[in-house]
C-alpha cells in the first residue's frame, strides 16, 4: 500500500520539481554565462573572473521558507589570444527532501570580423541528486540515495557594436530519474533568447535588455541597466511570469572586487528573494 501511495506521490510532485535544475539568477546582465555558455563576463579589461552567487527566499511573514538557500561558485577566464573563454563551477540547490549538487565546465569560441563577432559555446553538466527518503512519509524506502545525471547546455551569441543577441538551450538532454518506474526528478529542457543594446553617454552607460525563456511555460524578463562612472550600477528588471519586480544595486573597486545585491517581490506570489553576487576580476 505504501508503494502505491509513493507512485501517486511521484506523479503529483514531478511537475513541481522540474525547475530544480535552473536557479533563477536575477543578476545576469554583465555575465550571461549562467544562461548562455557562448557568453562570458563583459569587462574586457580583465582576463579572469571568480564569483560567488547566493539566493535567499523569504516569505511575506518575514520568516525564511523551508527551502534552504542556493549558491553557485564559478571561475571564468579568457584564453591567451582572447578568442576563447572557459568556465568551471559548482552549484548547490536544496529542497526539503533532496539536494542537487551540480559540477559543470564549459568552453566558448569567438570569431571576429571587423565590428561583428559570433560566439559558440557549450557546457557539460554533472548533476548529483541526493534523495532523503526519511523525509518522504509516503516512501517505502529508507536512508539516502544518490542519483547521477549528466546534461549539456549549448549557446550562440552575436555582437555588433552595442547590440548583443543570443540563443541558448539549457539541459539539452533533459534526462529523468525513475524510481519504481515513476519519474521522481526530471531536468527540463529550456530554450532562451537574450537581447540587449548598450548606449554610452560620456561616463554613463544605459542598456535595455530582455531574456525570453520557454520550457513548458513562457517567461519574459525586461529590464534596464545603468552604469555610472565605471564604479556604480543600478538595474530594474520586470519578470512577466509572476509579475515580479527586481531591483539591483552594484559597485566595483579599482582593485577588481565587485558586489551586486538584488531584491525582488511579486504582486501575485508570496515570496521575496535576496540575491547577492560577490566577484573578483584579475
Amino acid at each position: 500500500m505504501k508503494r502505491l501511495f509513493f507512485i501517486f506521490f511521484c506523479s503529483g510532485i514531478v511537475a513541481n520539481i522540474f525547475c530544480q535544475n535552473i536557479i533563477k539568477q536575477n543578476i545576469y546582465y554583465e555575465n550571461l554565462n549562467h544562461y548562455n555558455p557562448a557568453t562570458t563576463f563583459s569587462d574586457t579589461t580583465y582576463n579572469y573572473y571568480a564569483t560567488f552567487y547566493t539566493k535567499y527566499k523569504i516569505l511575506t511573514s518575514n520568516s525564511y521558507s523551508e527551502k534552504p538557500y542556493d549558491f553557485d561558485v564559478s571561475f571564468q577566464g579568457r584564453t591567451q589570444q582572447r578568442k576563447g573563454h572557459y568556465t568551471a563551477g559548482y552549484t548547490y540547490d536544496g529542497y526539503s527532501f533532496f539536494n542537487r549538487h551540480l559540477l559543470y565546465g564549459g568552453y566558448g569560441y569567438k570569431w571576429q570580423i571587423k565590428e561583428h563577432s559570433l560566439s559558440i559555446g557549450a557546457k557539460i553538466l554533472l548533476n548529483f541528486d541526493a534523495i532523503y527518503w526519511d523525509k518522504l512519509a509516503v516512501s517505502h524506502y529508507i536512508g539516502q540515495q544518490l542519483f547521477v545525471m549528466p546534461d549539456i547546455d549549448f549557446g550562440i551569441s552575436y555582437r555588433w557594436k552595442g547590440l548583443n543577441l543570443g540563443f541558448s538551450v539549457k539541459n539539452l538532454l533533459a534526462l529523468g530519474e525513475r524510481v519504481d518506474k515513476q519519474v521522481l526528478l526530471h531536468s527540463r529542457r529550456t530554450f532562451l533568447i537574450n537581447l540587449s543594446y548598450n548606449t554610452h553617454f560620456s561616463s554613463v552607460t544605459i542598456a535595455p535588455y530582455m531574456l525570453f525563456s520557454y520550457d513548458s511555460e513562457i517567461n519574459l524578463d525586461i529590464g534596464i541597466f545603468t552604469r555610472l562612472f565605471d564604479y556604480g550600477k543600478i538595474s530594474y528588471l520586470f519578470r512577466g511570469k509572476d509579475f515580479r519586480h527586481i531591483f539591483i544595486l552594484g559597485g566595483e573597486l579599482p582593485c577588481g572586487f565587485c558586489i551586486d545585491v538584488g531584491f525582488d517581490f511579486s504582486t501575485i506570489a508570496r515570496d521575496k528573494n535576496l540575491d547577492i553576487r560577490l566577484g573578483y576580476k584579475f
